[in-house]
């Protein structure tokens, strides 16, 4: 419904950061549990780079040189092994690692709160740090609500939720289940090109919403013909649209002519009922 989607998606906050309302939850206590790790040893969940982008690193190894590292990341450690997985803090750590290659070595070494609980949980804590302190862009946000869905199926797999996926997700967001139904609905049909454009601001999340019902081929046209004109993107589909309409038109008149040379050579019904469905 266009009026719905426009009433849930305003045109001013389309791509730029969204300040998020902050939750107010009992976390964990994690200040008797610390552990001084190696810079090197603190890594990302491969699916946190693919949603959240970490900006103003300098900015922020300028203030952590001034006052200090003020607040201790959290992580969760890997088994067998003196690694990490970073669950909150991505941007801090990034920080002190552009401090160390700057020369600051007493940043080489960081502590650490620990996070004990399973990986499926401790992942789903750090989305949801990002989530509610964090100003996300429509593709963070698409990204981010897609990844939490993703590890609720796999928790529900061993038993440890239920109930449907919106609801647990909204359960602890400040969206609506109409519009985190949109957000899954674009993170599992965009394909790469279209995310890729949302990620870029090329497009809008609205944009993004009418592209998903859309094929691949109209996708990656779309996105291709707006790229290489420098046009808007309703032009741009416009022309997707046409273009893949206008190849189908051209195989249905291939095809007639096909059946219609098969007629006139074989004039026999047998055959052209066979060609006909061979085509």
């Amino acid at each position: 419904d266009k009026k719905n989607i426009n009433d849930l998606f305003d045109d001013e906050l389309e791509n730029k950061p969204i300040d998020q309302p902050k939750i107010n939850k009992i976390s964990p206590a994690f200040q008797n549990n610390t552990r001084v790790f190696h810079i090197d040893n603190l890594i990302s969940f491969d699916k946190n780079k693919e949603i959240f982008e970490i900006k103003d690193i300098e900015s922020k190894a300028k203030s952590i040189l001034e006052v200090g590292l003020l607040q201790m990341p959290r992580v969760k450690p890997i088994e067998n092994s003196n690694r990490a997985y970073i669950l909150a803090g991505h941007k801090r750590i990034e920080a002190c690692r552009l401090l160390v290659q700057q020369g600051h070595k007493e940043f080489e070494h960081i502590r650490c709160e620990i996070d004990e609980r399973d990986l499926l949980t401790a992942e789903l804590a750090m989305i949801d740090t990002n989530l509610e302190a964090s100003k996300l862009s429509s593709f963070e946000l698409m990204q981010a609500i897609g990844r939490r869905a993703e590890l609720i199926e796999e928790k529900r797999k061993n038993s440890e939720v239920s109930g449907r996926t919106v609801d647990l997700i909204a359960e602890n967001s400040y969206l609506q289940r109409t519009q985190i139904g949109y957000y899954l609905k674009c993170y599992k049909k965009l394909v790469k090109s279209s995310k890729d454009a949302l990620r870029e601001n090329l497009i809008t999340f609205k944009n993004a919403i009418e592209l998903a019902d859309a094929s691949e081929d109209i996708q990656n046209k779309t996105i291709l013909y707006m790229k290489s004109k420098n046009t808007d993107f309703k032009t741009a589909l416009n022309h997707a649209n046409q273009k893949i309409n206008g190849i189908e038109e051209l195989k249905d008149f291939q095809k007639k002519l096909i059946v219609q040379a098969f007629k006139f050579q074989y004039k026999g019904t047998i055959s052209y009922r066979t060609t006909v469905n061979d085509l």
